[in-house]
């Protein structure tokens, strides 16, 4: 029939058929009624799961009809080579169709169907050279389906319009398209909104922090060591298909699938046991296939471990010196392969035949059938901590935490190196190498990922933020479009690999690296200072920096003060600076106080004329304004002083130490004598001391995951030992009226406690992803400054919940949460809005004031918007 020779009259052109069908789709799609809430959902506020007999509701409002032109349209236009007779109607598609197209796969949970239309319709791309703004618009449709298609947002449908649209960037041609016709949407404003990246297409969170990732060769699934278990994941929306499988009986950290994917093999090892467990699972039916095998014969830990392509073969690397072969179906040992040195990394070649490890500064190769050395050892510029081979086996990609190097195997190219961006203070973790060998990518203890040009060594796109701990993993999607990197802080993000670096930006120095920061002593501003031993100042209303950076030392600052319109500054090389914040300028030193020791604390007398420091051993005293010695060292704490505090009217000092023992120490200015040693409290380490506001007692926050209130002047505990932290105590201040006091903890909470009782008054959602730094009331003790490891500062409004609901007004939103999928709920569990995961740590919540990050701020408005039960009244469009 498709033959014209031979059916003549009767001949069907597939070509011209398939463009009238395709045509017929998007006439279908254009005349569906109505255009927007096709399925008349009444509240955004739910899952599509739990609207009340929501199948029957799609069945009736869809038409079967409706529903294949939307699934298949792009199929016909494949298959009828017909994108240029049809840009008018893919321009009209794109451009006013596109949403109600999404309705109606999502309600039929046939999403993933959509985002296959979109890679069709980008292949085409190439064929519309004629018209490049429909091929911008065709790209950033792209990114916009897939991003709701894998990502939770695609849970409630009506969050097209109340979430996505809300934080797609406002320059990019579907908000073009589509944002006129929004009305009453969330308003999201802020800095972070403007720099976001649109290569982030996804993030999944897990329960408890992921160890190894690995993809099946068809990119079809994720493995994941999650702890002790392993799960298997759509690689396209992060849902769990598989597991958890069970029967480690340590933490997982090496992971893999067979060549055909029915298989998932994972492996585990305890640092101080010398043997490793293997086991392996059906992924088709969860069983155990494989194992459990314990590869028994290492003298020392096991270091790494690596599967070969196939599966059959295991390589184990030892702090013993050595490298083992293993027989994967029986546990057999295969070859001994002895070295010189701690061995590091391991990795076999594409083909299963060859196996490299690196160990010191060398690198070595071995047949695996013979155990026979093909290459080296040779010497490598660097202590290498993982290897791997390109995928045509023609080089060798290993590196530092501070360098990648390509070494081709040839013998005849130079070595090609990746260096780290600048400004980043920790290093590579992992690598993966795309399926053509022409792009690497990296994960970083700075929680960033990478693209690098293989050939060249550039940067093509990163740092990538989205993590909230190290990446452990990384690899490419067998076509090299997507990359997937996971973290121990238990998420997962997939970037768009074809991205470039359009939007990122260096770092602000004014920004990245805050170590300290301190209200000024009025509270409208507060210092900060850096790893690069900057000073700023900035608004705290407005988080606008007003002065600065002022270089006043020349490493890392560990302490600051602010009093009046002065800033104190202590360095990690024992130098103090005295800055005239107004002006921006030092005025006193730097001073070399302390030489060959750091400088850890610093405090301002209240009348300003003395200063005094901690550091190993003992707390100085200073003149303010020569930078000379007051009084000899004051002496009777161990270890490093972490924090001191003048009392109120400036007759003592406070300081507390990191010592089991002796760590809390208070002494009269005037003569240096110690009044008490407070003996009897912590178990642990001292971080951080603080005197009420009437000098009569002092709090204590410490590693002991505890709080300790004294009277000032006995050295006895006032009340019991404050108990609720499940992590270091590593800051404690009493507010301004000396009824509460703050604490922050290396969990990432902030507490508020009642002095008189010991009692905790509430727990101050904070919205930092890491652990807190600082945590201080400001002068007046309306608000709560809080510093965090994430390199972030925000300002909070201290009073508690149930005291901030009573000056709101019925119709606004109250305080409200981010769950792990990034949904906005509040005290009634009503989905508000849905945040990307990379704008996530930029978030201020809806007790935070004003914020102080690199990645800027995203502030969140529902006082004007329609949401809920007013949802439908959101969108107007113009068909």
């Amino acid at each position: 029939m498709f033959d014209s020779s031979r059916s003549r009259a009767y001949h069907c052109s597939s070509d011209s058929h398939n463009q009238t069908i395709a045509s017929h789709c998007f006439e279908l799609v254009k005349r569906a009624q109505p255009q927007f809430n096709i399925c008349g959902l009444e509240s955004s506020y739910t899952l599509d799961k739990s609207v009340p007999n929501i199948e029957d509701r799609v069945t009736k409002a869809i038409p079967q009809e409706l529903l294949y032109a939307c699934r298949f349209w792009a199929d016909h236009i494949e298959a009828g080579k017909c994108a240029p007779a049809l840009v008018e109607q893919l321009q009209d598609f794109l451009s006013m169709r596109l949403l109600l197209w999404m309705e109606v796969l999502n309600l039929n949970q046939q999403m993933e169907s959509g985002t296959e239309c979109m890679r069709m319709m980008i292949k085409w791309c190439d064929q519309l050279e004629a018209h490049p703004e429909l091929v911008k618009l065709a790209r950033n449709a792209q990114q916009f389906v897939e991003a709701f298609a894998s990502n939770p947002v695609s849970q409630s449908t009506p969050h097209i319009y109340v979430s996505m649209l809300t934080f797609w960037p406002k320059s990019a041609p579907i908000a073009k398209h589509y944002a006129k016709y929004a009305r009453g949407p969330v308003h999201a404003e802020g800095m972070a909104l403007e720099q976001r990246q649109l290569a982030h297409l996804a993030t999944w969170a897990f329960a408890k922090g992921i160890g190894s990732m690995t993809m099946s060769h068809d990119g079809l699934y994720i493995a994941l060591a999650v702890d002790r278990d392993v799960l298997v994941v759509d690689s396209s929306s992060g849902r769990v298909t598989l597991g958890p499988l069970k029967g480690h009986p340590n933490v997982v950290q090496w992971i893999t699938f067979s060549l055909d994917g029915t298989r998932v093999v994972a492996g585990s090892t305890n640092y101080d046991t010398y043997y490793a467990t293997i086991l392996g699972w059906d992924t088709r039916t969860g069983k155990t296939v494989l194992g459990p095998l314990q590869l028994d014969g290492h003298t020392n830990s096991i270091q790494c471990l690596s599967f070969s392509p196939d599966c059959t073969c295991i390589a184990t690397g030892s702090e013993d010196k050595s490298v083992y072969l293993w027989n994967t179906e029986n546990g057999e040992m295969l070859h001994h392969l002895g070295i010189q040195d701690p061995v590091s990394a391991t990795a076999f070649s594409p083909n299963g035949i060859q196996i490299a490890a690196v160990f010191a500064k060398s690198l070595q190769i071995w047949d695996r059938n013979t155990g026979d050395t093909t290459l080296g050892p040779i010497t490598t510029p660097v202590q290498a901590y993982f290897i791997s081979f390109s995928p045509d086996n023609s080089c060798i990609i290993y590196g530092s935490n501070e360098s990648i190097y390509i070494h081709a195997l040839d013998g005849q190219s130079e070595d090609t190196i990746l260096r780290p961006v600048e400004g980043y203070t920790y290093g590579i973790n992992c690598i993966g190498c795309s399926s053509n060998g022409r792009y690497i990518v990296s994960g970083s203890g700075e929680r960033t990922v990478c693209l690098w040009d293989a050939q060249n060594g550039n940067l093509l796109l990163g740092p990538l933020e989205a993590h909230m701990g190290w990446v452990n993993s990384v690899a490419f999607s067998p076509d090299g479009a997507c990359i997937i990197s996971a973290c121990g802080a238990g998420l997962v993000c997939t970037w768009d690999a074809r991205q470039r670096n359009l939007t990122f930006s260096p770092n602000n120095a004014s920004l990245d690296g805050i170590t300290c920061v301190k209200f000024s002593s009025d509270g409208t501003r507060f210092v900060s200072g850096s790893e690069v031993g900057t000073i700023c100042i900035w608004d705290t209303h407005t988080g606008g920096m007003v002065i600065g950076p002022i270089k006043a030392h020349t490493s890392r600052i560990n302490a600051v003060d602010f009093l009046n319109n002065y800033v104190v500054s202590g360095s990690e090389d024992g130098n103090i600076c005295v800055c005239n914040a107004p002006k921006g300028a030092v005025v006193v030193g730097p001073l070399e106080i302390l030489p060959n020791r750091k400088v850890q604390a610093i405090a301002y007398s209240p009348d300003g004329k003395q200063i005094a420091t901690g550091s190993d051993d003992e707390v100085d005293l200073w003149d303010a304004h020569t930078g000379t010695r007051v009084l000899s060292p004051l002496t009777g704490l161990q270890g490093s002083v972490m924090s001191i505090q003048f009392s109120p009217d400036g007759s003592w000092i406070v300081g507390g130490s990191q010592e089991y023992g002796n760590n809390i120490a208070t002494w009269n200015v005037s003569d240096g004598k110690s009044l008490c040693q407070i003996l009897d409290g912590h178990s642990h380490w001292v971080l951080s001391v603080s005197y009420s506001p009437n000098g009569a007692l002092i709090a204590s926050g410490s590693y002991d995951w505890t709080i300790i209130i004294w009277d000032a002047y006995t050295g006895k505990r006032a009340l019991s030992p404050l108990i609720g932290h499940s992590d270091y105590v590593r800051s404690v201040h009493f507010s301004p009226c000396g009824t509460r006091l703050v604490s922050g903890s290396t969990n990432g909470t902030i507490r508020i406690w009642d002095v008189q009782t010991g009692e905790m008054v509430f727990e101050l959602l904070n919205g930092h992803e890491s652990f807190i730094i600082s945590v201080a009331y400001s002068p007046d003790g309306a608000r709560i400054l809080s510093h965090s490891y994430d390199m972030s500062v925000r300002i909070h409004d201290a009073r508690s919940p149930e005291e901030r609901a009573l000056s709101q007004s019925e119709c606004e939103v109250g305080d409200w949460t981010i769950d792990k999928d990034g949904w906005v709920v509040d005290d009634r569990g009503r989905l508000l809005v849905w945040v990307p995961g990379i704008l996530r740590k930029a978030l201020m919540w809806s007790n935070t004031q004003v914020m102080v990050a690199p990645q800027g701020y995203v502030r969140l408005r529902f006082d004007k918007s329609r949401m809920g039960e007013s949802w439908a009244n959101v969108f107007s469009s113009d068909s």
